[in-house]
């Protein structure tokens, strides 16, 4: 250390270089090492690549294996399972335990077993040929039946079913009493069956051609007695034109005038039935014209009246009087109704007091009380014009309520309300206050200077001229 550093310089490179060339040998021997481990390492990676290939390949095949041993046990099973039981109890319960001798042992059974089985298709065969064998015979016995006994046996059924058919027709004569039973038909196609039917037939139907033959010979009697009443009835009808009495009756030709002269009554009779019909269906209209003729008559006569009644205008007179009754009538209501009840009219016009049932002159009554009289017969001439004609649109008066007081004012302007309504129009002309208070529309006339004006008032204008009117009146019954 106490030795200048340039004294070591030469020793320190020469270490240095040692150890590199050191350095440098122990990396070469390191890469062989490498190269050599590397190359070893490849190797073993390539037998392990081999032997994984091969490891891969013998498990596929042991798998393969695996799966044709299961397929192969699974068939043995189900051959086994397929065998006879007596050839399973000689074999083990696990397949995979069958022996070779058990094997043997199974097919010499089965062998035996395919022999018997042999044998007996054989016998089946045998027996099959004999059934056949019988089937031919029984095939030509069954033909020679239906042909010697089926055949022979339906026509005897059929030749009885059509006796059975004509005993019936036969006792279809007879009466109800007298009827026979016939046996019923066999079901069963026996001959036994048959036999005892067709004797059962052949008694019924001797008993039934016994009661016919009884029959036949009551029917001959009643057949002469009829013969013998139809020459009475024959000799009776001598008048009709070509009946032959003493001919035999008992031939369509014989009678054939009786059918003409009964076919010619009848269509008299029937002519007579149609005039009998005609007859009842003129009956309601001649008594409808019966009726007329009464009718025709009383209008004739109420005719006859009114010609002689029109004669020097009685008629137009008759009517006057219809009509001035009517107008009296309405007029006297309206005027009752103004009058509180107090007048009315009589047939002359004259007013009557209805209080006192007395009637005296209009010229008697007083200014007001003529006033509603004419009021009264002005609206009932329009009313009675309404209903006869064509409605009065408007009613014009001028004046003459001055002479009213209060109240006969207020009934004559009520009655004036009434007849205001529909299309018919009051026109009232007057000066009174009163009246403009108790119509609808007031057109208001005042006289200047220059001439009248006229105007409508307005509601309140009314009010102010009915205020005023009141006041004026208060006035005047204060002084």
């Amino acid at each position: 250390g106490a030795a200048p550093p340039e004294q070591d310089t030469s020793a320190i490179t020469d270490a240095i270089s040692a150890c590199e060339h050191t350095a440098a040998a122990h990396a070469e021997q390191l890469k062989d090492e490498e190269h050599r481990r590397t190359a070893g390492i490849e190797t073993d990676r390539r037998t392990l690549a081999e032997r994984t290939k091969v490891h891969h390949r013998d498990t596929k095949d042991a798998s393969a294996a695996y799966e044709r041993h299961t397929r192969a046990v699974a068939r043995t099973a189900a051959d086994i399972g397929m065998l006879p039981a007596r050839i399973r109890a000689m074999l083990p319960q696990d397949s995979i335990d069958v022996a070779t001798a058990q094997t043997d042992a199974a097919t010499t059974a089965v062998t035996a077993r395919q022999t018997e089985l042999q044998e007996l298709l054989d016998q089946r065969e045998v027996a099959r040929a004999e059934e056949n064998a019988v089937l031919a015979d029984q095939r030509t016995l069954d033909h020679d039946t239906r042909a010697r006994l089926e055949r022979p046996l339906e026509k005897l059924r059929d030749n009885l079913d059509a006796w059975a058919q004509a005993a019936v027709q036969a006792s279809t004569h007879l009466d109800e009493a007298d009827w026979l039973a016939l046996p019923a038909a066999p079901t069963q196609p026996a001959i036994a069956e048959v036999r005892h039917y067709a004797a059962a037939l052949s008694t019924t139907t001797s008993a039934l051609g016994d009661k016919l033959t009884e029959r036949a010979a009551a029917a001959t009697e009643r057949a002469a007695a009829a013969e013998s009443r139809l020459g009475e009835h024959a000799a009776a009808l001598a008048d009709v034109d070509g009946f032959d009495a003493s001919a035999d009756l008992t031939t369509p030709k014989s009678l054939h005038p009786l059918v003409a002269a009964a076919a010619q009554a009848t269509k008299e009779a029937e002519d007579q039935r149609c005039k009998q019909r005609e007859a009842r269906d003129l009956i309601k209209p001649a008594a409808d014209l019966d009726f007329a003729i009464t009718a025709g008559e009383a209008r004739y006569e109420a005719l006859e009246v009114l010609r002689r009644e029109l004669v020097d205008a009685k008629f137009l007179g008759h009517l006057t009087t219809l009509r001035t009754r009517a107008l009296l009538g309405v007029a006297s209501d309206l005027l009752g109704q103004m009058s509180d009840g107090r007048f009315g009219f009589a047939d002359d016009f004259d007013i009557i007091s209805r209080s006192s049932g007395v009637a005296h002159h209009p010229n008697r009554l007083s200014g007001g009380e003529k006033f509603m009289a004419s009021l009264a017969l002005a609206l009932a001439l329009a009313e009675l014009h309404s209903r006869s004609g064509p409605t009065l649109g408007s009613l014009f008066l001028d004046e003459g309520f001055a002479a009213l007081d209060t109240t006969a004012l207020d009934l004559a302007l009520e009655v004036l309300r009434a007849q205001v309504g529909g299309d018919r129009l009051v026109t009232v002309i007057s000066h009174l206050h009163a009246v403009a208070e108790a119509v609808d529309d007031v057109l208001w006339v005042e006289r200047t200077t220059a001439g009248s004006s006229a105007r409508w008032l307005t509601p309140a204008e009314r009010d102010d001229m009915a205020q005023d009117n009141l006041a004026s009146g208060l006035h005047s019954q204060a002084r």
